[in-house]
């Protein structure tokens, strides 16, 4: 783990480092417009260097030997060149979607030979992890508006990981999780609090793909699904409350828009720091619930898991309380 997590780290500081000029060349630069939390150009794409040296720390943590770790590997590394493509060129929702499919068929193939179910039910445990990838992908993508909130969210969910894989005794677990948290802490200096780049798609495709394989590997391994859920959802319940409002009051789900909660927090009451602040520390506190939950009992795990739903909507809740939804302008971060 160890190992894993510094080759992680320190790659990806190194090409982080030396893919500034790159992205200059490659004019792969975010100008903010109307529906950016962001008031002057920053940099894009370099999630490209969390992918690498994230898959570096996992290669070298030697765990890439069986069909999920090729999966984790393989399926990241191809939501991360979707992604990339999308940085230099927007490409149409159908593009993008019809890609992210075909990347999340061919992670469920590998990984279903690791569920433990009935010959009949593996397709339809394979058609949720579909479902669940590119859904994931774009959850990730949706929350990636502000300054260090997906590194930060990631290294508290790969923490979460290589604890869990420590317990269960999985050293693709726990190598995967230290492989991410290295990946993710080596880009927080450069994306908070003060941006200096953003990941770009490249970026939230990778660590959303990244993620939610290993999700799947962990629930396949023997991690409670409390325990692999808590450090997800505030994003998804963010997401889903947000995709909601947006379906009822007649808005297109796939729009650009800042309708999100930490989005409200971040423009109107809080700032960048201040909103990845209170995300972290739900996500971490949730976590931790989760695995409490871990191979306790049934009551036990329900009440964690009552728990983390509780402050997962408290967090979606609190712009109502603090914030005046009808009017968020940008402020200067």
């Amino acid at each position: 783990m160890i190992v894993a997590a510094f080759v992680a780290l320190t790659t990806t500081l190194v090409l982080l480092v030396l893919l500034g000029p790159l992205l200059v060349r490659l004019n792969l630069v975010d100008v903010p417009n109307t529906r950016s939390s962001h008031t002057r150009p920053v940099l894009r794409g370099g999630g490209l260097a969390i992918a690498v040296g994230t898959s570096a720390g996992l290669v070298i943590g030697d765990v890439v030997d069986g069909r999920s770790g090729v999966a984790l590997l393989v399926v990241s590394t191809g939501f991360a060149a979707v992604g990339f493509a999308d940085d230099r060129r927007s490409r149409p929702v159908t593009v993008r979607l019809v890609a992210q499919f075909v990347l999340a068929i061919v992670g469920a193939i590998l990984l279903a030979t690791e569920f433990d179910l009935a010959s009949a039910l593996v397709a339809v445990a394979g058609v949720v992890t579909v479902f669940w990838i590119v859904g994931y992908v774009n959850v990730f993508n949706f929350m990636d508006g502000i300054n260090g909130i997906s590194a930060v969210t990631a290294a508290i969910i790969g923490v979460t990981h290589m604890v869990a894989g420590t317990q269960i005794d999985s050293d693709l677990v726990s190598v995967a999780g230290a492989a991410l948290v290295g990946g993710a802490i080596a880009f927080v200096p450069f994306n908070f609090p003060v941006a200096r780049m953003f990941a770009g798609d490249v970026g939230s495709y990778f660590l959303g793909s990244y993620i939610a394989i290993l999700s799947v590997i962990a629930l396949t391994a023997g991690v409670s699904v409390v325990t692999v859920a808590a450090p997800l959802m505030v994003y998804l319940f963010d997401t889903t409350y947000t995709m909601a409002r947006r379906a009822l009051s007649g808005k297109s789900i796939f729009e650009a828009h800042r309708d999100h909660s930490y989005q409200y927090l971040a423009n109107r009451r809080l700032n960048h720091k201040r909103t990845t602040t209170v995300v972290g520390v739900i996500t971490a506190t949730c976590a931790g619930i989760g695995l409490l939950a871990h191979d306790r009992t049934v009551v036990v795990a329900a009440a964690c898991l009552l728990v983390i739903v509780f402050l997962s909507a408290v967090f979606v809740w609190l712009p109502n309380v603090l914030v005046d939804r009808r009017a968020v302008p940008r402020v200067p971060q």
